[in-house]
């Protein structure tokens, strides 16, 4: 029966992959179609997800006893001590910030493939560390600066390869990876060094009732509500349940694969789900992929790969000698193991690897 964890953990990694790229192009596929509303689509996300994290906190007191609180980890649904003072100071600030990046990724799909999305994505890492280095979340590394230099080139060679997708499309995109890498930091640099232990469902708890406003304040600054009042208020109510649905569940299936599966396995997960997402939009929407897109994103997707694996696998002795005066590095008391989308795929590499995942993991992406 040796085989039988490996099977096991082949059904997780395809789970995975699956999911969070069936996520990836379902929200393409609402946006490009039938639901062209970025915020109140990301409304949606948040406000389903919220809602749910909402059910799973207070499952015994709405009657649903103690069966759903027995399946997840006994520190899950334990909302730590926070005052009005201390929401308002640390919890809305990431809230902002958590609405901004996900009405920008999603606002991007409107402008420019999804093929190319996937590709600046990768340039995750390269802000992530440029946030937590002068912000004293990781110390400067020139051998990962070099590492993190190759993405960017590569990142650099894809977008300009580029034949369709305007500057409009790719600035959104980068704007909202950007602010997403200040989020990360962030929710480092504040909720850490204030002592809250939070868990995927109680994040969500937290941020999703902060962020629902903002989004829909959005939504009609920017004329998505008038535009869908005109439309006499119609959206494919089954597709938009089964989105949010996924969405929420993805980051559970993201824990549990970061829980089992080895450093090598996951990076090679998540690499062969990028992959697999640019041949999706070229599939699915016929969008071209240039020769050089191709390179610049193996080129990305090398140093990606070497930089997740050098972080990962050196991750046990950082973790045994500390350095000192840094804050615990792991939010949500479990161990840190998502991206943009929805899905667990944190950039790695050190300290500023497990600031990204920490907290990555703690909030769902649409």
């Amino acid at each position: 029966m040796a085989t039988r964890p490996v099977l096991i953990n082949l059904g997780l990694a395809a789970a995975y992959i699956g999911t969070s790229g069936t996520l990836i192009l379902f929200n393409a596929s609402i946006l490009k179609g039938v639901y062209p509303y970025p915020a109140l689509l990301t409304t949606g996300h948040m406000f389903f997800s919220g809602g749910l994290s909402m059910v799973l906190v207070h499952s015994e007191e709405l009657g649903l006893g103690s069966t759903i609180k027995n399946m997840l980890p006994s520190d899950f649904l334990v909302l730590p001590a926070m005052t009005k003072q201390q929401y308002m100071n640390s919890i809305v600030p990431i809230a902002a910030l958590q609405g901004a990046s996900l009405w920008l990724s999603n606002m991007a799909y409107l402008y420019i493939s999804v093929s190319l999305i996937q590709m600046i994505k990768a340039s995750n890492t390269v802000w992530t560390y440029m946030w937590s280095v002068p912000l004293g979340l990781t110390a400067w590394d020139p051998k990962k600066a070099a590492n993190l230099g190759v993405i960017g080139a590569g990142v650099a060679m894809a977008a300009l390869g580029a034949v369709s997708g305007g500057t409009l499309g790719m600035s959104i995109q980068l704007v909202g990876i950007i602010v997403e890498a200040a989020r990360l930091a962030l929710m480092q640099l504040v909720l850490q060094r204030r002592g809250f232990k939070l868990s995927p469902i109680t994040a969500l708890y937290y941020i999703a009732p902060s962020v629902v406003p903002l989004l829909l304040c959005t939504a009609f600054v920017k004329g998505e509500m008038s535009a869908l009042w005109a439309a006499g208020w119609h959206f494919p109510l089954w597709m938009m349940l089964s989105n949010m649905l996924l969405a929420f569940s993805l980051n559970f299936i993201g824990l549990v694969v970061i829980k089992r599966m080895s450093a090598i396995a996951y990076v090679l997960s998540g690499i062969c789900k990028d992959i697999l997402l640019v041949s999706g939009g070229a599939l699915i929407w016929g969008e071209v992929v240039t020769g050089q897109q191709m390179l610049g994103y193996s080129i990305a997707l090398v140093g990606l790969g070497y930089y997740n694996l050098a972080g990962k696998l050196s991750a046990p002795s950082q973790a045994a000698a500390p350095t000192p005066g840094q804050p615990s590095l792991d939010t949500s008391g479990k161990d840190s193991g998502e991206d943009d989308d929805g899905d667990l795929e944190a950039p790695a590499g050190g300290q500023d690897d497990e600031l990204s995942k920490s907290t990555d993991k703690l909030l769902p992406k649409s």
